[in-house]
């Protein structure tokens, strides 16, 4: 079982993001600049984690965060275009309180609402 933090899962959810950049990269009119993915480097660094046999909690959290990092800069890209993307959140959870009460609100009415409606992009590699 894939806990929502493995590195191993945000590694592929940063893959798919990819190719769905990818994907909307092609289809964009001329003079449109690619989007920075640093998908060598987020690479380089996940390999260099799975091939440690035994990672101390350090190495995990900081591989944690590295790929979390990369996955969030993915997914801004994606919201400043207007793609919304459906699935588990990645992190860890927010907790019921009242700061975060409306947020949680409006997030449960976008799954709602994407549970309904899927997007073509969406279709094609989920």
């Amino acid at each position: 079982m894939r806990f929502p933090n493995d590195v191993s899962l945000l590694d592929e959810a940063r893959r798919k993001i990819e190719k769905i950049i990818d994907a909307l990269h092609e289809q964009a009119p001329l003079g449109y600049a690619k989007p920075r993915t640093y998908r060598t480097r987020a690479r380089k660094e996940f390999l260099f984690f799975i091939r440690n046999r035994k990672p101390r909690e350090t190495t995990i959290r900081k591989a944690i965060r590295k790929q979390l990092q990369y996955v969030e800069r993915n997914l801004k890209y994606c919201q400043e275009y207007r793609i919304r993307l459906s699935g588990p959140k990645l992190g860890r959870p927010l907790q019921e309180r009242e700061k975060n009460r409306e947020r949680l609100r409006q997030q449960r009415r976008t799954e709602r609402e994407d549970e309904r409606t899927r997007i073509v992009v969406e279709g094609k590699f989920g």
